[in-house]
C-alpha cells in the first residue's frame, strides 16, 4: 500500500506501509494468571498441525495448558479464523473472537499481537512477522440453580355463587454442565416440581 507525503520541500515522496503477517500461534486454553507467578504449576506445551480449510495451508498451533488438560485442542482450533503467514487481518480476529464466545465455555477471551523482534530489523523489508497469543479463561464446568414460584387466582363461579381460588407452588432445579467430554459441550437438564391448592375441596 503507497500514500504520499509531502517533504520540507513540499516535493511528493513515496512511501510504503509495513505488511504484517502471522508467524505462531500460542494457544492458553486454561489461561490463568498464577501460571505466570506460580513456579510450582505444572505446565505442557503440545504442538498441534490444523488445516481449517480445504484449500488452506497445514498450520501450527502451540498449545499450553497446565497438567491435566481440561479442554480439547479440537474445538478451539475450529475457532480460530487465520492462519500461518496471512496478513493480519482485524476482521479475522473478530471472527475468531466470536467463534470462540459461541463455544459459551469462556468467560475470558483475548487475543493479542506482538511484532517478532528479528524482522524489526528488517529496514528494507516490507513485511514484518507478528505471534499471537490467545488467552482463555474456562467457566466453571458445574452450574446449578434453583428457583421458586408461587401462584395465586381467585374466580367466581356466576351459577353457583361461589368463590374459588387456587393456590400453587413450583420448585425448579436447573443443571448444567459445560465441557463434558472436554470438547466444549454443553448438557442441560430441568426438573419440576408443582402443588396446587384449591379451596374448594374444603366445602365438600
Amino acid at each position: 500500500i503507497k500514500f504520499s507525503k509531502l517533504s520540507n520541500s513540499d516535493s511528493l515522496l513515496n512511501n510504503k506501509h509495513k505488511l504484517y503477517k502471522i508467524r505462531r500461534i500460542y494457544v492458553y486454553p486454561d489461561y490463568q494468571t498464577q501460571l505466570l507467578t506460580n513456579s510450582n504449576i505444572d505446565l505442557d506445551t503440545n504442538i498441534f498441525f490444523h488445516r481449517q480449510k480445504k484449500d488452506f495451508g497445514l498450520n501450527q498451533y502451540f498449545f499450553i495448558t497446565p497438567i491435566p488438560q481440561k479442554i480439547n485442542s479440537k474445538p478451539i482450533l475450529r475457532c480460530i479464523m487465520f492462519q500461518y503467514d496471512s496478513l493480519f487481518s482485524p476482521l479475522q480476529s473478530e471472527r475468531t473472537y466470536t467463534a470462540l464466545s459461541q463455544l459459551k465455555n469462556f468467560k475470558f477471551i483475548d487475543i493479542s499481537y506482538s511484532p517478532v523482534e528479528h524482522s524489526l530489523l528488517r529496514r528494507k523489508s516490507d513485511t514484518l512477522q507478528l505471534d499471537c497469543t490467545i488467552k482463555l479463561s474456562l467457566y466453571d464446568p458445574l452450574l446449578l440453580s434453583t428457583s421458586l414460584e408461587a401462584n395465586f387466582s381467585a374466580a367466581t363461579n356466576s351459577l353457583t355463587d361461589n368463590n374459588n381460588s387456587n393456590f400453587g407452588i413450583q420448585w425448579n432445579l436447573s443443571l448444567q454442565h459445560r465441557n463434558m467430554f472436554k470438547n466444549a459441550e454443553i448438557f442441560s437438564s430441568n426438573a419440576k416440581v408443582a402443588i396446587e391448592i384449591r379451596s374448594d375441596i374444603f366445602n365438600m
